[in-house]
């Protein structure tokens, strides 16, 4: 189907966080639509519906708070199940004048109210769904695409380095379970946008 239910999904969610028209949305989503279909990324075959929903959504939010839509897309080149632990190590997207733990809240928040997250209950992780996080990365240019890589790099070095000291054997096996996923999704993301950088190819 496309994936139509969760464009569906999308779609009604930024209807309510608006609070627009059905009308007002069709007309935008017909215009969004062309031109996320002219620009042809890698990737859209099929998915075209709910990519447009998608990047409806990412505008409002842009428009909303910057950081939020910064942090969705450093979503995108770690593994699609992050703990908040591990982005609160990327002081990059954040505003230093506020506190790191309420302002990822609020971001976070602002992604579930249009669902291009989810998040269980009573858990300190986020889920985003693969199709959308493919497209997070996807529909970016080239030198956008490096920099998050290079961004979700030092956020796990930061995170294995601050683990690292951790004496308890048992802590450390529990960080390893979870950080292994936004390994193997870096190590991917070094392959396909880092490659061909200078320095990661000289010569030892």
């Amino acid at each position: 189907m496309g994936y139509l239910p969760l464009a569906i999904e999308q779609a009604g969610a930024y209807i309510w966080a608006q609070s627009a028209a059905l009308a007002e949305y069709l007309l935008e989503y017909k215009s969004s639509f062309q031109s996320v279909t002219e620009r042809r990324p890698e990737g859209l075959e099929g998915y075209a519906t709910v990519y447009t929903t998608w990047q409806i959504s990412l505008e409002a939010i842009k428009a909303e708070n910057l950081q939020a839509a910064e942090l969705l897309h450093l979503y995108g080149f770690l593994s699609n199940d992050v703990s908040d632990e591990l982005i609160l190590h990327g002081a990059e997207w954040q505003i230093p004048e506020l506190n790191g733990k309420k302002q990822l809240k609020t971001c976070i928040e602002l992604l579930l109210s249009y669902s291009l997250v989810k998040r269980e209950g009573g858990k300190s992780r986020v889920w985003i769904h693969p199709v959308v996080h493919e497209w997070t990365r996807q529909h970016l240019t080239t030198s956008e695409k490096q920099g998050k890589t290079e961004h979700a790099l030092n956020i796990v070095f930061k995170s294995i380095d601050q683990h690292s000291k951790e004496e308890d054997s048992e802590k450390k096996l529990v960080l390893a379970r979870y950080i292994l996923p936004d390994i193997e999704a870096c190590v991917k993301n070094v392959i396909d946008y880092l490659q061909n950088r200078p320095e990661f190819n000289r010569a030892s």
